[in-house]
């Protein structure tokens, strides 16, 4: 039996879509987490989608740890939070999904790169204080609202792009070299042709995005 763990819903739209979405929504209490910089960024693009609602802004610190996901789990809990909402990177994202998972409430997450996949996993890797990797931290779903924002991820930087392309055919590799017993489900074999296809009809360009991706 095999047992996938997807996110509840996946939105996708322009910002003016997203904005009114959150809104819509029925949690009234957010903690936000993520960094700082992105925060400031996109300070208008939260003002308006938490109109009417309490945000409660928690800097994410750049490792997803123990000490981080303890400091922040501490303060979602005093802030009584009915929600978090993890913006950023894959290590941002990872935590948040880490401290909803010990706080039993929705998690909604906001990728503003496409390098990771962090949103879609129902998992955390979890590092030291050194940077060290210390394990994979299985959580019982994945984000609850995944939310794809048009503008917020063209505006990421371009080698963000070609690693998150570059990541997504590896996965072929990934795949080919671990096949179950049993047949695969729908969307691995969807992933694993799509980037079957990127290879064979376009090699060149796979090899010269793979440089691409190394040298930036």
């Amino acid at each position: 039996m095999n047992l996938i763990l997807t996110p509840s819903k996946i939105v996708e739209g322009n910002k003016k879509e997203i904005q009114d979405f959150i809104k819509n929504s029925s949690e009234k209490t957010f903690l936000l987490l993520g960094q700082k910089n992105l925060f400031e960024m996109y300070n208008d693009f939260f003002d308006r989608a938490f109109k009417g609602k309490t945000k409660i802004f928690t800097d994410f610190f750049g490792e997803c740890s123990i000490y981080e996901i303890q400091r922040i789990l501490k303060s979602a809990s005093a802030k009584k939070v009915d929600a978090i909402f993890g913006f950023g990177g894959g290590k941002a994202i990872d935590t948040a999904k880490s401290v909803a998972e010990k706080s039993n409430i929705p998690l909604f997450v906001l990728p503003t790169s496409g390098a990771t996949c962090a949103a879609f996993t129902s998992h955390s890797v979890i590092y030291g204080e050194k940077n060290e990797f210390l394990y994979e931290e299985q959580h019982s779903k994945s984000p609850d609202v995944v939310i794809l924002c048009e503008e917020i991820l063209k505006s990421q930087p371009c080698r963000l792009i070609y690693a998150g392309l570059s990541d997504s055919i590896a996965k072929f590799w990934e795949f080919s070299f671990s096949e179950p017993k049993e047949k695969d489900p729908l969307f691995v074999e969807y992933s694993k042709e799509m980037a079957k296809q990127i290879i064979s009809n376009r090699k060149a360009n796979f090899y010269e995005l793979s440089f691409i991706t190394i040298i930036h």
